[in-house]
């Protein structure tokens, strides 16, 4: 009778074992499918619209776009912005944290370049529209060759024209952004970059704030250790076996 009741007793562990393990890996393939269905959706929630406004920081005018974070896995985060574990590699990235993409213009219209050209006038013909016949206008025009310049805490602009019209620019712009993540007053992640340079403009946004990765609480392995045998008197005894673990208590 004991041989019986240790084999049905035996046939109950192995098929708790297998439930478990079942449960496990169904779960995990249910997980993925949610991950694989929201990626997308996740992906378009991030071209959302930008809030733009002008604050003081330390007592400088300061551009500010703003844009929520989006709260995702590191897969979704890697898919979206086309980052590969040998590009995090390359940059010595064990696991995704935080990741954010920006997208800027220089957008200026210069109107106070000077120059060191002489300006002169000259005679043009053009046809007068009422009588049809050609008359002489003056024209002011600038002789070449000649050169400019636009200079100011942000920006150093030079150029020149040649004596048959050639162009030659250099152009050099210090480009100063501040990428500050954190929670706002409404208790949402958020995205903020900060430049005092007025020439520079954000166009998009992206950022991710990624879940790190999940603790697993089972695991099934051969245990070694000293323990006691549940015998009809116990006692202390080394054992080796299959066990099935489920943690309890982590530090």
């Amino acid at each position: 009778m004991a041989v019986i009741k240790n084999k049905y007793l035996l046939l109950a562990v192995v098929a708790l074992v297998g439930l478990f393990v079942g449960t496990y890996y169904l779960g995990r393939l249910v997980g993925h499918l949610r991950a694989d269905n929201s990626n997308e959706a996740t992906t378009e929630a991030l071209q959302g619209e930008i809030s733009r406004y002008i604050a003081l920081v330390q007592d400088k005018e300061t551009y500010i776009a703003s844009v929520e974070q989006q709260l995702t896995t590191e897969k979704e985060a890697k898919k979206a912005l086309e980052l590969t574990n040998k590009d995090l590699r390359a940059m010595n990235i064990k696991h995704l944290n935080e990741i954010s993409a920006l997208k800027l213009r220089i957008d200026t219209l210069l109107e106070d370049v000077s120059h060191n050209g002489q300006i002169i006038a000259i005679q043009q013909e053009k046809i007068d529209s009422l009588t049809n016949q050609p008359v002489s206008v003056k024209k002011n025009a600038i002789l070449l060759p000649f050169e400019f310049t636009k200079k100011d805490q942000w920006m150093d602009l030079v150029g020149s024209f040649d004596n048959n019209g050639g162009l030659t620019v250099g152009l050099k712009m210090d480009v100063p952004v501040s990428v500050v993540t954190g929670i706002d007053r409404d208790k949402k992640p958020i995205c903020s970059v900060l430049t005092d340079n007025p020439y520079i403009r954000t166009l998009s946004v992206q950022s991710f704030k990624t879940d790190p990765p999940k603790i697993k609480k089972y695991a099934i392995s051969i245990q070694i250790g000293y323990g006691v045998a549940l015998k009809q008197k116990p006692e202390l005894a080394p054992y080796v076996g299959l066990g099935f673990d489920r943690t309890i208590l982590r530090f």
